[in-house]
């Protein structure tokens, strides 16, 4: 193998001929929308796989070194969809002992030589007053102003890593941009993927994370997080056995709501609307998994690799959860980030959170909420609600 790069091209030629021909397997009509979708992505991502590929033998020419990275005592940040991952993995991320990828790494500089060229033209960019990159974030601005109301994006940004899997088309999240009943196969990552594919998988993250260490984790630990880990937590522990896990866990009546907001949104991105039944069945089939699994496969990883989190104690009491989360992983907090802590907790005590996702508005109630998740109010002592 020249590379460990990593592309899944059979399932990615086989997805676009389903969606091409309209075939009955594809859970969305081929109209205008989705016409223009195929045609503007299709080119950009056979391009950006060429790109990376070209880049990631460059790679094995000039350093090779960062094959002798290790990555240690790793820390995932787990939890379904708006579970509170995203507010963790920004605060943690204001902490330097800790590194983390941003979005512009994970679609445009997965290699190193593309790193340092990005990097570069950065610095060249930043000598004549940040004209491109001001573009850029206007840009984001304007085509990515609602769905920032919801998870705030941007090339600049820290973000899950479940990026890379889009660039390799392994992501459960490839679904709401093509609707094949495969790509929901990543839901389940531990449990339906043979080992085969999740060690190609995992392989090529652990080979992502030590290039970009190589770059910009020197001295340091990595940090991600991934809602959709939490169908990956055994793998996590396999590839990563000194990994440590922290598991954010958020009342059903809250995460629920948004996360038919959150898929009802990607699914628009290239499709009409989507039909409220399939909604309900794609967020119900990942999250009550995810919800179920997490809570089994953690009982397989050891004390003092994981720690259980509640959303309501983290957005409340920062500081109070970072000590927690810190103490239970055997990480120490620096003066420096203790003062951040300060700040957060003083800032959290004046947030008042501006979504307030109705249930009811894609089509479920407080009840069947109450009877689907009952088994994770009883464990994590979250209220019900009459």
């Amino acid at each position: 193998m020249l590379t460990p790069y990593f592309f899944d091209f059979k399932m990615f030629f086989s997805v676009v001929y389903r969606s091409i021909t309209g075939s009955d397997k594809i859970e969305a009509p081929l109209g205008f929308k989705r016409l223009l979708f195929l045609i503007a992505f299709v080119p950009f991502y056979l391009w950006i796989q060429v790109v990376n590929y070209i880049a990631f033998l460059i790679d094995e020419i000039l350093f090779r070194g960062y094959r002798g990275i290790s990555v240690k005592n790793a820390l995932f940040i787990v939890g379904i969809p708006r579970s509170g991952t995203t507010f963790m993995h920004r605060l943690f991320s204001l902490d330097d002992q800790f590194t983390a990828v941003k979005t512009w790494e994970m679609i445009f500089a997965p290699a190193i030589c593309q790193k340092y060229f990005w990097l570069f033209v950065g610095k060249l960019d930043g000598m004549i007053g940040s004209p491109f990159k001001k573009l850029i974030l206007a840009f984001e601005k304007s085509v990515a102003s609602e769905f920032n109301k919801i998870h705030k994006v941007g090339l600049f940004e820290t973000e899950e890593d479940e990026v890379m899997f889009l660039t390799s088309f392994t992501s459960c999240y490839l679904y709401f941009f093509f609707p094949d009943r495969r790509m929901t196969d990543y839901v389940f990552f531990d449990e339906k993927l043979s080992f085969e594919q999740r060690k190609k998988i995992m392989d090529y993250r652990r080979a992502l994370i030590k290039k970009h260490m190589f770059v910009f984790g020197e001295g340091k630990t990595y940090m991600t997080k991934n809602p959709a880990d939490s169908g990956k937590i055994a793998s996590i522990h396999e590839f990563f056995p000194d990994g440590k896990i922290v598991y954010l866990v958020r009342s059903p009546y809250q995460s629920v709501a948004s996360v038919l907001n959150l898929f009802h949104n990607m699914y628009k991105v290239a499709n009409t609307e989507m039909d409220k039944e399939l909604l309900r069945e794609m967020a119900e089939m990942s999250v009550s998994y995810w919800y179920e699994y997490a809570e089994r496969a953690l009982e397989t990883v050891p004390e003092g690799q994981k720690v259980t989190v509640l959303y309501s104690d983290m957005v409340s009491d920062p500081i109070t959860t970072a000590e927690k989360v810190y103490g239970d992983l055997g990480y120490t907090i620096s003066e420096y980030f203790h003062e951040v802590l300060v700040k957060e907790t003083e800032r959290a005590k004046q947030y008042t959170s501006k979504h307030n996702y109705d249930i009811e508005t894609h089509g479920m109630t407080k009840e069947q909420i109450t009877e689907t998740y009952g088994h994770v109010f009883d464990r994590y002592g979250i209220a019900k609600q009459a």
